[in-house]
């Protein structure tokens, strides 16, 4: 083979680097195009992986029951059933129902929350409880979604 026949076989250094630049930019055309498909379909489609199940609401007579292990509060009044959470606001402590005083209490650092809305009554708390969706499953049983965060007013659905 000649020199020249070589040459002709051999990729030269501008071919190369220009190949390589457009398909640099059209990986990361493709990229961004699949960022932004993502983009638009929504994340939730249901309970979260922290949602866990309880027993059913004829379980929960008392006006408040701690559940074990999940920190939170199964509340009942006239009008049915929440789920309150059982996390201090100030520093994350667990509060505990204190029916003497027919309130909630931090033992950590005082702050006092009223049981019916979970607003602070007293203490460094600088917001009130937070409220998680709570639903009748098909079996009977409670579903309690800590990442579904909801109001005071949102009852057993």
């Amino acid at each position: 083979m000649s020199q020249q026949e070589q040459k002709k076989n051999q990729v030269s250094r501008r071919f190369f680097l220009s190949r390589f630049g457009w398909g640099s930019m059209g990986l990361f055309g493709l990229g961004l195009s699949g960022a932004s498909f993502r983009f638009l379909i929504p994340n939730k489609n249901g309970p979260s992986k922290n949602a866990f199940k309880v027993d059913g609401p004829d379980s929960y007579l008392e006006k408040v029951t701690y559940i074990n292990g999940r920190r939170c509060f199964i509340i009942r009044d006239d009008k049915g059933l929440r789920a309150l959470s059982a996390v201090c606001t100030h520093l994350g402590c667990t509060v505990n129902w204190v029916p003497d005083n027919d309130r909630i209490e931090c033992p950590c650092h005082g702050s006092i929350f009223d049981e019916l809305n979970g607003k602070v009554l007293g203490g460094p708390a600088p917001r009130p409880l937070e409220w998680y969706r709570l639903k009748l499953q098909d079996d009977g049983k409670l579903l309690v979604d800590p990442d579904d965060i909801v109001g005071p007013e949102i009852y057993l659905s």
